[in-house]
């Protein structure tokens, strides 16, 4: 029926536009740190991000695929819903926390012996950067039991709260002085504002 298919193509067009925009939201700083900070200031950048990512960015991705269908089937039983979320949460933090947190505390010495010499700067950023990473993977979840829930207009709003926190946070450092560090704290602000948000509800 028409009424069925305006229904799913209003869920897919917010799904698809909240999608961008966390790829936006997930970009815009490594935007920034080329375009004020310069290629090398971006190698290093990038390299920090990956090495503090890659471990734990496979099994998050995996567990998005099957927490969708399943959150779904009980998303009329909000005890069970609820249940459910936490326990996820709780999980997916030993998965995603205790790694990124290892790696972070051991940059100095992680860094140098994976990428050699010259990466100072990379092993600096990478416990800020791993931070804001953490939350992106975490975050991640929530957001699948909120389309899960069929909110995703509230998922919206929440990711363009973030990308607004996050394009605030890059601008006030451009204006201040751009530095990869400034730029990697308001990726991080930014992430929080979307964690906090998807925790608020």
């Amino acid at each position: 029926s028409r009424l069925a298919a305006r229904q799913m193509l209003s869920f897919g067009g917010t799904v698809a536009v909240t999608g961008f925009l966390e790829f936006l939201t997930g970009s815009i700083d490594t935007l920034a740190v080329g375009r004020y900070v310069g290629t090398a200031g971006l190698g290093q950048y990038s390299r920090a991000t990956l090495l503090v990512t890659l471990p734990v960015e496979n099994a998050t991705t995996a567990t998005a695929r099957v927490l969708l269908p399943s959150l779904s089937r009980v998303q009329a039983d909000s005890d069970r819903f609820g249940r459910a979320v936490m326990i996820m949460i709780a999980m997916l933090a030993y998965v995603v926390v205790a790694p990124v947190a290892m790696i972070a505390a051991a940059a100095p010495s992680i860094v140098p012996i994976i990428l050699g010499e010259g990466w100072t700067v990379a092993a600096s950023v990478l416990p800020i950067v791993g931070a804001a990473s953490g939350l992106v993977l975490l975050t991640q979840n929530i957001g699948v039991a909120a389309e899960a829930r069929g909110v995703v207009r509230l998922k919206f709003r929440i990711q363009v709260l973030a990308l607004f926190t996050t394009c605030t946070m890059i601008a006030a450092v451009v204006v201040g002085g751009p530095t990869i560090t400034r730029f990697a704290v308001a990726w991080l602000l930014g992430e929080m504002a979307r964690h906090t948000s998807y925790w608020i509800w």
